[in-house]
């Protein structure tokens, strides 16, 4: 059997109470996989919404001007990228090895920006 392509859909809202959510995050699961199956697409991942964490709060104020710089780096260095890595590997785990092997992300932003829960 040949390669098997992954795809993977960051900040899937479909496993909250909120029908809405379930919504709009299974039905964007249905089309993907009617969409990318045919391409060879046999695997597609669902990362949930993360709930709020104090390391969150801890990543922003201990280490929230570094990450500002990175992110409005044109060509970050590779041991500020590494850096980044450890971060999500601190908070998000095994989430970040799912990423880091499927060949397309899908990142769904509906239901996740706003305002701070903590």
């Amino acid at each position: 059997m040949g390669y098997q392509m992954r795809a993977a859909v960051l900040n899937f809202t479909g496993g909250r109470e909120n029908w809405g959510c379930q919504a709009t995050s299974i039905g964007l699961y249905r089309f993907l996989k009617h969409v990318l199956n045919p391409q060879g697409f046999t695997k597609i991942d669902t990362i949930p919404y993360p709930p709020s964490h104090l390391q969150d709060v801890w990543h922003q104020k201990i280490h929230g001007k570094r990450i500002r710089r990175i992110l409005a780096s044109q060509d970050p260095s590779l041991a500020d990228l590494k850096f980044l890595e450890g971060l999500c590997r601190s908070r998000f785990r095994h989430y970040v090895d799912i990423v880091k092997n499927a060949d397309v992300v899908f990142f769904q932003g509906e239901g996740t920006m706003g305002a701070s829960k903590l």
